[in-house]
């Protein structure tokens, strides 16, 4: 009780409120990003009893409130004596953490408020004008530079419906058992099964012991387009190797969230009625993994010839 006390006298109650609601809008996409990123922090959970694959699977408000005020706790820089033992806090600060959720927040509702006002209406397909219009306004709203076309390549659609794929196999005979990195992944995303196949580009590692982080998140976020459709697809040799693993912003055009993905497959057929095809985490972070998953998605090149821009959520 000590220690609650200290904490909650150091921290507005605004603070714990907004990480409680959004842990519980967005609980599995932010447990699995939490999980990833900060695996020191967890395995003091795990010691204190937090079991965060319950979290997931029971989705209640109390675990969430009670996971909401371990992450608060955890990163709020407080060191106390718990058990008679010092415990030495994360580096991440409740400020940061606070701030990097509302600074995705007010990013999806300007890019949603932008794309209201310069997405053309009751329009199926964009002409290369307004793409390049739309893409201009993504980059300014971003701070990202992103194009409709780059090196005078380009999509055959900028805009269209977005399916759910399966995993890649990272490595030749990759397994499922091995393909992740933490216990909530496993509970989110076993269920979406892997290909048979590797992707049109070829493996991510040549075995896994040569699998890098770097590998890993370009499967985590890989997306689909339909390379066959392109025009000299096939003739110009230069050209696979050009789009292979190429950098790309999808937005989900309902409620503004964007992912940085990369092409690492072709895809889907025409007669699915879809234009392009993600990843089961890249289809979450889009909000669009659960439920209705027919909302169109605008899919653009980022450019970023100096590797600075990081996959994942915006």
């Amino acid at each position: 009780m000590r220690l609650r006390k200290t904490f909650f006298k150091r921290r507005p109650k605004s603070t714990f409120k907004l990480l409680k609601k959004t842990l519980e809008q967005h609980s599995q996409e932010l447990i699995s990003e939490l999980e990833d990123k900060h695996k020191d922090t967890l395995k003091w959970f795990s010691k204190k009893g937090i079991n965060l694959d319950e979290v997931v699977k029971t989705g209640s408000r109390g675990a969430l409130t009670g996971l909401a005020a371990g992450f608060v706790l955890l990163s709020s820089g407080v060191t106390a004596k718990v058990e008679e033992r010092q415990v030495t806090t994360s580096n991440l600060s409740v400020n940061h953490i606070v701030g990097e959720i509302k600074a995705r927040q007010a990013q999806e509702q300007n890019l949603l408020k932008m794309l209201q006002e310069t997405l053309p209406r009751n329009k199926n397909q964009l002409t290369d004008a307004e793409a390049d219009k739309v893409a201009q306004s993504v980059s300014q709203v971003s701070g990202i530079n992103v194009k409709a076309g780059l090196a005078g390549n380009r999509l055959n659609t900028n805009y269209g419906k977005i399916g759910l794929e399966q995993h890649l196999p990272r490595y030749p005979g990759e397994k499922m058992e091995d393909h992740f990195l933490s216990g909530s992944g496993v509970s989110r995303y076993l269920k979406s099964g892997m290909t048979r196949n590797r992707g049109a580009f070829g493996y991510f590692a040549k075995d896994k012991h040569s699998l890098t982080p770097d590998a890993i998140e370009k499967e985590k976020y890989y997306v689909v387009v339909q390379t066959f459709a392109f025009d000299g697809w096939g003739k110009n040799r230069n050209m696979r190797e050009w789009y292979k693993h190429r950098k790309m912003i999808v937005i989900n055009t309902k409620n503004g969230r964007a992912v940085v993905g990369v092409i690492a497959d072709s895809g889907p057929a025409r007669w699915t009625g879809k234009s392009f095809g993600g990843s089961p985490e890249l289809m979450d972070q889009l909000g669009m993994y659960q439920g209705n998953r027919k909302s169109k998605v605008l899919m653009f090149f980022v450019d970023d010839a100096g590797g600075s821009i990081k996959l994942g959520p915006l």
